[in-house]
């Protein structure tokens, strides 16, 4: 469950793709009192000439249980004498790094888990872009945390309406009137 709540996390909190995400190496790794810094060594679907490959934070968080600084530190140390190479995510079998495909199944099964049928691993990208800009985040800093070039990406095939707080079906439903 710690496997799956650390990979859930990382991809809410980074709106990464799982391949993103099987890039992230310890040897590439900066741990900052508040922050954890991956530097991506991997060539992405999205790396192009001339451009640096991105940097992924995982940042504190004050509610401890949704915190995925220390729920990535937990993982680490859980799985510290069992490893068998320096990718983050391992699989708990071999305890070897696993492929995107693994870790996109694993973010299917988080999302069964929490009742969420016929949604992809990718649809933690949408959804936390969404949400990020629906609360007030900065178009620019959305594309720069999905690693976007265009807004146009974000619009066309991300951006999800997000629906706050229904008052009025709220006061037509309540019981006092």
């Amino acid at each position: 469950m710690l496997k799956l709540k650390a990979i859930a996390l990382a991809a809410l909190t980074t709106a990464s793709r799982a391949q993103t995400l099987s890039a992230l190496d310890k040897r590439y790794m900066g741990k900052y009192i508040d922050r954890y810094i991956f530097y991506i060594q991997k060539v992405l679907k999205t790396s192009r000439p001339g451009v640096p490959l991105p940097k992924i934070y995982f940042i504190k968080y004050d509610k401890p249980e949704l915190c995925v600084y220390l729920t990535l530190e937990e993982y680490v140390r859980r799985t510290r004498n069992v490893r068998k190479c320096d990718n983050l995510f391992i699989s708990y079998r071999t305890f070897n790094s696993v492929t995107t495909r693994t870790l996109a199944r694993w973010l299917k099964v988080v999302l069964r888990l929490s009742g969420v049928e016929h949604f992809s691993a990718h649809s933690f990208r949408s959804t936390s872009t969404s949400v990020a800009y629906g609360s007030g985040v900065s178009l620019k800093e959305v594309m720069n945390t999905a690693n976007w070039s265009s807004s146009r990406t974000f619009y066309r095939f991300y951006h999800k309406e997000v629906i706050r707080d229904n008052k009025f079906a709220h006061a037509v439903l309540n019981d006092d009137n």
